[in-house]
């Protein structure tokens, strides 16, 4: 083996990896399938242009429905440079090169529509491909209005459905099924399946939106997230560093020994940056089969996992006690997070402006009140899907909101923020009588400023 590439030699062991054969097969089938459909599409145009331009030679015939295939499907070796590089980048989102073909074959598509249909020869086509083009945009948003209808779901409900649903399922198009023996309501999210969803998502978030400027926020945050969002990997270091998953939970228990927290960070590691999906699909089937529950008290259906793992759907449920009991789990921290942005301000050390303090305030008010509106409506959603009120009250004090809090939800009515007498308090300790009595004072401003806003 001496004088030659290493790298020779690895391939060449490898090629004897029965496992690497596997693989290749595997790949050649899957890239098999997309050929498959690709000459399909070629075929059909050649058949199209040969029957409006007979005049034209058969290689004329075959560049030009090669330049439409290549055009409106998918074509990974055409990904912008600017996408390229941004996948290489370790921090930004992982799947950016789906997203950017949606939008080239998109624009690409409307542009040879127009194009077509300026042309009278190609009108016909152009029109064919107008209505094809919406068939595939619409038909799942049709699908999913219609089965809406036909399972008894108002627009009440599914609006409060889909607040009380993942963020990734909130603007995707659902087909609805009929609720379990429980009465949870069930539905198919269609986004896995619809290469239009990425452009219809933001989109519905544009509609729903409560106001014009969170709308256009919401719409511009959920078009750029493949590209501006965190990457997998990254986002999973960050959670392990941070000990807290983006569902509020923990990635370790603190409390075990340092080789037991070592195994569980290695082990959340695997699952969420490097386990293939097969792994994680029979791994769904298994609990299903055994009883086995997830964290958050939801059960696993030994048929929803299987015809999961093989026809890529699953039927996936809301059940308005558990979502709520999770929407409060971060309550009463969120609340606490947003009264440190006055108090931070408040005790700064030295001479501070009054102007200061009320716009820490204000800034107070508006973080503490999203905070409510945000829990707010997930109650009023739960309220709508039939939760009863001491249930409702009973998830949101399980989950450590307060009982004035409580009420304020349940009632809908929002208390604004008024300091208590400990307000400040802990920055008292050792500090000058001048020192305490300049807190005193700002205090009472801050007490002031709680009764003008009420």
């Amino acid at each position: 083996a001496l004088g030659k590439d290493p790298r020779e030699i690895l391939d060449a062991q490898l090629s004897r990896n029965p496992f690497k054969k596997a693989a290749d097969a595997v790949l050649k089938t899957y890239q098999s399938e997309d050929d498959f459909w690709k000459l399909m599409a070629w075929g059909l145009e050649m058949k199209r242009y040969k029957e409006v331009y007979p005049e034209w030679t058969e290689e004329q015939h075959m560049a030009h429905a090669a330049k439409i295939v290549r055009s409106t499907n998918p074509t990974y070796s055409l990904i912008p440079n600017a996408a390229k590089m941004m996948r290489r980048f370790p921090v930004v989102g992982s799947f950016i090169s789906f997203p950017s073909e949606v939008i080239r074959i998109t624009w690409n598509t409307g542009h040879l529509i127009q194009e077509e249909r300026a042309n009278p020869r190609t009108r016909k086509i152009g029109n064919r491909r107008l209505m094809g083009a919406m068939t595939a945009a619409f038909l799942p948003t049709a699908a999913g209005i219609a089965t809406a209808m036909l399972m008894g779901y108002s627009d009440d409900e599914e609006e409060a459905l889909r607040e009380l649903a993942p963020e990734w399922a909130k603007n995707s198009d659902w087909f609805f099924l009929n609720r379990d023996e429980n009465g949870v309501p069930r539905y198919i999210n269609m986004g896995y399946t619809d290469p239009f969803s990425y452009m219809k998502g933001p989109v519905r978030a544009l509609l729903q939106g409560e106001s014009i400027a969170g709308a256009v926020g919401d719409a511009v945050s959920q078009f750029a997230e493949p590209f501006a969002g965190e990457e997998i990997l990254f986002g999973t270091v960050r959670e392990i560093m941070s000990n807290k998953t983006r569902t509020g939970g923990t990635v370790y228990n603190e409390a075990k020994p340092k080789w037991q927290q070592g195994a569980q960070m290695g082990e959340y590691l695997w699952i969420k940056a490097f386990e293939p999906r097969t792994i994680t699909s029979l791994k769904r089937i298994e609990k299903a089969a055994t009883g086995k529950v997830s964290p958050w008290g939801q059960g696993y259906n030994l048929n929803d996992e299987v015809i999961a793992m093989i026809a890529g759907q699953r039927r996936s449920s809301v059940d308005p006690e558990m979502a709520l009991k999770f929407r409060a789990r971060d309550f009463k921290t969120d609340t606490a997070n947003a009264v440190k942005i006055l108090s931070t301000v408040a005790a700064r050390g030295g001479y501070i402006e009054e102007d200061d303090i009320r716009e820490a305030y204000e800034g107070m008010e508006a973080a503490r009140r999203k905070v409510f509106d945000d829990l707010s409506r997930a109650v009023s959603a739960a309220r709508i899907l039939g939760t009863s009120e001491d249930v409702i009250e009973s998830r949101l004090k399980g989950s450590g909101v307060s009982k004035d809090a409580a009420a304020s939800l349940l009632s809908g009515e929002y208390e604004p923020y008024s300091p208590t007498g400990q307000f400040l308090r802990a920055y008292e300790k050792g500090a000058t009588e001048e020192r305490v009595a300049e807190l005193e004072k700002r205090r009472d401003f801050v007490r002031g400023l709680a009764r003008e806003t009420q």
